[in-house]
This record gives structure tokens, C-alpha cells and sequence, in this order.
């Protein structure tokens, strides 16, 4: 019995429609970029503060080759600084085909520049962990 991640997207937004079929809103590559208007320079002795952006929603889009059902995935996305944003678990359930799509919304997150992590762990005949990383840009 085992579990494999097949694919990871991520994506704006995620519709799925009645005959199952994903209808996938602005995906990324492996960077998200945001073009914001020029901040002035803070006065002297003063630090600089990275900016935030909030994203209305962030979706990921994953695909796991399962062919037991039981396990379960618990899905973390990690900002620049080592902090856990968002944390989902997700029961993996095979279906005819031995896959099982998972979709995990989150509304609201906010992003600052740097390298965010995708911690995706299971237990498959002992602990299994897939790290999956996308860079945020500020231009």
C-alpha cells in the first residue's frame, strides 16, 4: 500500500463543475508576482518594512496516486520566514481510477517577498514529506 503525489498546481481559483471536470483560474509557475506602485524611501534611521499583499483567495491543486483508502495528508504552507500560514488535512481516498484530486482553498492569505515552502506530509509505512517551494515577487 502506498501514496504518491503526482502533481501540485497553484492557482487563483479552482471551480469544479458537476461532471467533475476543474476549471483552474490564474495558475502560477513556480513564482507569484505583484507589480504594486513605487513606496517612497523610509526617512533616515528608519528601517525598511517588507511590503505584505493580501490574495483573495490562493488555491492548491494536487493530485495523489492512492492505492488504499485511510490515509490522511496534512498540507502546510510555509512562509519566508519559517512560520506555518495555513494548515488543511485531507483524508486521501482512492476512487476507480487510484487517484484522488485534492483541492485546498485559502481565503485571505497574505504574502511578502521571498521563497514559501509547500510541507505536505503522510504516513506511508512510516513518515513521508514532500516539500514543494514558489518564490513571491515584488516588482
Amino acid at each position: 500500500m502506498s501514496v504518491k503525489p503526482l502533481f501540485t498546481l497553484i492557482c487563483d481559483d479552482v471551480r469544479v463543475e458537476n461532471t467533475n471536470k476543474l476549471i483552474i483560474i490564474g495558475l502560477y509557475g513556480s513564482s507569484i508576482n505583484f507589480s504594486v506602485p513605487q513606496v517612497p524611501a523610509p526617512a533616515p534611521g528608519t528601517a525598511q518594512t517588507r511590503p505584505k499583499l493580501a490574495l483573495p483567495f490562493l488555491c492548491v491543486v494536487r493530485r495523489w496516486k492512492v492505492d488504499a483508502p485511510g490515509r490522511t495528508a496534512k498540507t502546510e504552507i510555509i512562509d519566508p520566514e519559517g512560520r506555518s500560514q495555513q494548515i488543511a488535512e485531507t483524508q486521501l481516498i482512492a476512487r476507480d481510477d487510484d487517484y484522488h484530486q485534492e483541492i485546498i482553498k485559502v481565503a485571505g492569505i497574505i504574502l511578502q517577498e521571498g521563497v514559501y515552502t509547500i510541507r505536505t506530509t503522510w504516513d506511508d509505512n512510516g513518515p513521508s514529506v514532500c516539500d514543494e517551494k514558489f518564490r513571491v515577487r515584488i516588482l
